[in-house]
């Protein structure tokens, strides 16, 4: 059966410069406040979760590869794989593989320290199979500058 949803999901990360192309760091998934709207009218909370990534840069091409914890699951922690490859300045092609998303791919779009991104993934569930697909707005807090700056006329 097909199923609809709408939520808003908070995060916040920070990001460090490791070594010489590698780059590191922290985020905090579904802050509280986290949720979707599905369309039975019921509300799911979204549960805590915490990510560490980990970002080896070659070129116009960044593995990505993060350890998540699940503050809810049976299985708390799982390891997941990433490659994004630079289309074009502010375009970047993302593909990545984990045991919860066994497929998943997007695009991101990046302009003046706004981030847009687009993904969709297969889930392959105990119980049942699941596509799913969600646009993120990311904001980055050291170029609040810039912002003002295309605001201001």
């Amino acid at each position: 059966s097909n199923k609809k949803s709408y939520g808003l999901i908070y995060n916040i990360g920070v990001f460090y410069p490791g070594f010489e192309n590698i780059e590191y760091g922290i985020i905090i998934n579904s802050v509280p406040g986290s949720f979707t709207f599905w369309e039975n009218n019921s509300i799911e909370l979204f549960p805590f979760e915490l990510i560490i990534p980990l970002i080896y840069k070659i070129g116009k091409v960044n593995i990505n590869s993060n350890i998540n914890y699940f503050s809810n699951q049976k299985e708390k922690v799982e390891y997941s794989i990433g490659i994004d490859f630079n289309l074009a300045d502010n375009l970047k092609l993302i593909l990545g593989n984990s045991k919860k998303i066994k497929y998943s791919a997007g695009f991101i779009f990046s302009y003046q320290g706004i981030t847009i991104e687009y993904g969709a993934g297969y889930q392959k569930l105990e119980t049942f199979n699941m596509f799913h697909y969600g646009v993120d707005l990311v904001f980055n807090l050291n170029m609040a500058n810039k912002w003002q700056k295309l605001l201001e006329p």
